[in-house]
């Protein structure tokens, strides 16, 4: 690691940063804190130091502005040509913090703007807001004695986020009682990694968005409530998801092998760490299918590549993103962090997953079958496994996509904030009263033009009912969600999510993970 930037005289060898190691949206990491020794610059660098130095020293502005080291700290690292090392700024690091460990401070609820107001939504368990009684649907009046009417949503959050253990003072209204002050004191909130899970039939849904610093955890809780309310398989669902924790994906992938399973390979510059399970796993008779697509990467890749690697798992959707490069963090001077490319990462069966966007173009262009031969592996149980970029799913399944007047009405919805508002209000009025058995009629679907057209947003008559299939299911969508939740909303949606429907028959022909998997016994 190079010296850092000072504009004192001699080097501090005696200062450690230390490196969390994590996986983010936008990249792996290896699976422990490290240390670095701090070292004096190479030579090629001590040309960079004393410019530096002369400049503090030497320049007629006595101190250089702290913008100016901070831009010559994110050249040196866009020098490297790595997307996925980057200089985190202070303002950067609670984001970077709420994605990878899953934990804010604030008053622990989500909220949401509809017209003019702002709504409660997740009501986060053991939080302030769930100990002080507040509801879904709750509005938010102000904070502080601040309205929050007509705010936006950015502006609302940075009110009611704050230090932990300090006190806010907001003022909710509930139906059409009259508002009512609430004294909160705001609490490192734990986001859960796993927002919802349910059965049906017998079957587990459990959606994992993002593998954040307590996911290990929150799907083996999620796995036990499913197989006490009466699942006896499960698709676990991780497409859309960009990563997260490495250790947390092992942990998740050794819910259901055995303890001491390989989940991967790390390598780094001159040394490779093999990480294996923890524990036992508590589910292994569990028959699970994977869901992932081309947004699944990173540390989404590790436990679909360990349970694929380990004929533990069937991968339903299509290739996974082929995130496979290793970031470590390291803290520096001024409350900045380094997020530095370290090592590869490969599956069990020696794949490496990372794949360069070139490539991935022409994959996106027809050319999934042209595969090099030394990026054919073979699982434990001997069956064929496709590397060269990406997880390749044991079966295949394409998104359904929109036809093409469908295409066209949800261009003209996602136009602008004013059809997002429409939406907003039109779907959350609609909501207000209705039973869990609820269906989209036609007028449902005309009140929604009808408003639309008000807002300046006129679609056409024959397009609209052209496109009747997709508006019923985003209108179902956002009063089910409004009404009873996300959870009702996503299971709403998944009867006619084809990849589902895909992974629940395969389930359902299969009485254990061995006739899961010898159902399909070579990828394609």
């Amino acid at each position: 690691m190079s010296a850092p930037i000072s504009s004192s005289p001699s080097p501090r060898p005696t200062r450690r940063p230390r490196a969390a190691v994590v996986a983010g949206a936008v990249g792996l990491a290896g699976a422990a804190l490290a240390a670095t020794a701090w070292r004096a610059p190479a030579p090629e660098g001590a040309m960079l130091e004393q410019v530096m130095q002369l400049v503090a020293d030497r320049h007629l502005q006595e101190g250089a502005p702290i913008d100016v080291y901070e831009t010559t700290a994110r050249g040196l690292v866009k020098e490297l040509r790595d997307p996925y090392s980057v200089l985190l700024a202070p303002k950067d690091l609670e984001s970077f913090n709420r994605t990878t460990l899953g934990q804010y401070a604030g008053i622990g609820v989500e909220v949401s703007t509809v017209g003019d107001a702002t709504l409660v939504g997740e009501v986060y368990p053991n939080g302030p807001s769930a100990a002080a009684g507040l509801r879904r649907g709750d509005r938010l009046v102000a904070v502080e004695g601040r309205p929050m009417r007509g705010l936006s949503l950015d502006s609302v959050v940075a009110q009611i986020r704050g230090t932990p253990g300090s006190p806010v003072r907001v003022t909710i209204a509930r139906g059409a009682g009259e508002p009512t002050d609430v004294t909160l004191t705001r609490a490192v909130v734990h986001v859960p990694a796993v927002p919802y899970a349910f059965v049906d039939r017998g079957v587990g849904y459990l959606p994992l968005p993002s593998v954040s610093g307590t996911a290990g955890q929150d799907v083996a809780d999620a796995i036990v409530r499913l197989r006490r309310a009466g699942a006896r398989k499960l698709v676990l669902d991780v497409r859309g998801n960009p990563g997260g924790a490495v250790p947390e994906a092992v942990r998740v992938a050794g819910e259901f092998l055995p303890q001491g399973s390989e989940a991967l390979d790390v390598r780094e510059r001159g040394r490779t760490m093999t990480l294996r399970t923890p524990l036992p796993g508590a589910h292994h008779d569990l028959p699970v299918v994977v869901l992932q697509d081309g947004r699944s990467a990173s540390a989404a890749e590790i436990i679909t590549g360990a349970l694929q690697d380990h004929d533990r798992a069937l991968v339903v959707g299509t290739r996974s993103y082929g995130k496979g490069l290793a970031q470590a963090v390291y803290p520096v001077e001024g409350g900045y962090a380094l997020k530095l490319t370290t090592a590869r990462w490969y599956t069990p069966s020696g794949r490496t997953i990372h794949r360069d966007r070139t490539a991935a173009d022409s994959l996106r262009h027809g050319d999934e079958d042209h595969v090099a031969r030394d990026s054919v592996h073979r699982s434990l149980g001997g069956r064929t496994l496709i590397g060269g970029g990406g997880i390749v799913p044991d079966v295949v399944v394409d998104y359904d996509t929109l036809t093409t007047v469908e295409q066209k009405v949800a261009g003209r919805l996602a136009r602008g904030a004013r059809s997002a508002q429409v939406l907003a209000n039109v779907t959350h009025a609609l909501s207000v009263g209705v039973d869990s058995a609820f269906r989209v009629t036609p007028e449902w679907r005309e009140r929604l033009r009808r408003e639309l057209a008000t807002a300046g947003v006129p679609i056409d008559s024959t397009d609209w009912a052209g496109a009747a299939p997709y508006v019923t299911r985003l209108i179902e969508g956002r009063v089910a969600e409004f009404a009873f939740g996300r959870a009702e909303s996503r299971r709403r949606a998944l009867a006619s999510d084809r990849q589902y429907v895909v992974a629940d028959s395969l389930l359902r022909a299969a009485r254990t993970p061995a006739e899961l998997i010898a159902g399909v016994r070579t990828p394609r």
